[in-house]
């Protein structure tokens, strides 16, 4: 954000978007069956998510997904 407040020559629309329930699956899915791609007009999505390790001020990027999962497991103690 404040590096488009930065850029006056920047022409176009972006959404800041913070999801909820992250962690277990269910945030995205209900954040586009309540039309928040539509409601604001969002064609394109590009997310970040904390990756220790990396150093503050940096970001790493690649193609395709990434930290894309979610995984359950029971245990039983007898």
């Amino acid at each position: 954000a404040k590096h488009l407040s930065a850029a006056r020559n920047f022409k176009g629309s972006v959404a800041l978007i913070f999801q909820p329930a992250e962690e277990d699956g269910q945030g995205a899915g209900r954040m586009v069956q309540e039309g928040l791609m539509d409601r604001f007009n969002i064609s394109q999505v590009f997310g970040m998510h904390n990756m220790p390790g990396i150093d503050v001020g940096r970001f790493g990027i690649r193609d395709g997904s990434i930290m894309a999962a979610l995984d359950e497991f029971d245990i039983t103690i007898t």
